[in-house]
């Protein structure tokens, strides 16, 4: 019966089963665990991430700041261009364009002024003998007014269009007028 007994109870192996690791380091760095290695990794890489998204949340911030900054600028710079319009205007009749910026406008006076045009100035509508704007103390052209706008301006025939050609620079301008007004 001894033997029998042998037979039922057998000794426990020390080996266990291999489907499953032999020991806590052999199950940290098998396919179960992925090892103290990859955890370390995966945290270093969550810090990082966090970081990163920390950064592009300062970065968001100022992008929304400078953005409110740049409208109020937008909205003081279209209150000084009002501002200027505002001011008791003169029509004019827009002659030619010298450069990107200046031009020659005729007043309602007869007189031709060299003038500065503003940058907001739409320059597809700055045709000969259309009708402008200029600022009362400055002459700058300030607007494009509709073509019905001023009646009373009459326009250039093509013989009386100068001969002179406005090639020449601004402080030769100012000299041969400055000639022509005696100074």
């Amino acid at each position: 019966m001894g033997s029998s007994a042998m037979v039922l109870d057998p000794k426990p192996s020390s080996e266990p089963p291999p489907s499953f690791p032999a020991t806590k380091s052999d199950y940290l760095q098998g396919s179960f665990g992925g090892g103290e290695t990859d955890e370390d990794d995966l945290y270093s890489r969550l810090k990082s991430l966090q970081r990163q998204l920390e950064f592009i949340d300062i970065q968001e911030e100022y992008v929304k700041d400078e953005q409110k900054n740049l409208k109020r600028e937008l909205l003081r710079a279209q209150e000084e261009v009002k501002r200027i319009q505002s001011v008791p205007l003169v029509i004019g009749q827009f002659m030619e364009m010298v450069d990107q910026n200046n031009g020659i406008v005729g007043s309602t006076t007869g007189s031709n002024y060299y003038v500065r045009i503003l940058s907001t100035i739409n320059r597809e509508l700055l045709k000969p003998s259309a009708s402008v704007a200029l600022h009362r103390h400055s002459n700058a052209l300030v607007d494009v007014l509709p073509p019905e706008a001023d009646s009373s301006i009459s326009l250039l025939s093509q013989s009386e269009k100068p001969d002179v050609t406005y090639n020449v620079s601004f402080l030769t301008f100012c000299h041969f007028h400055l000639l022509i007004l005696g100074g």
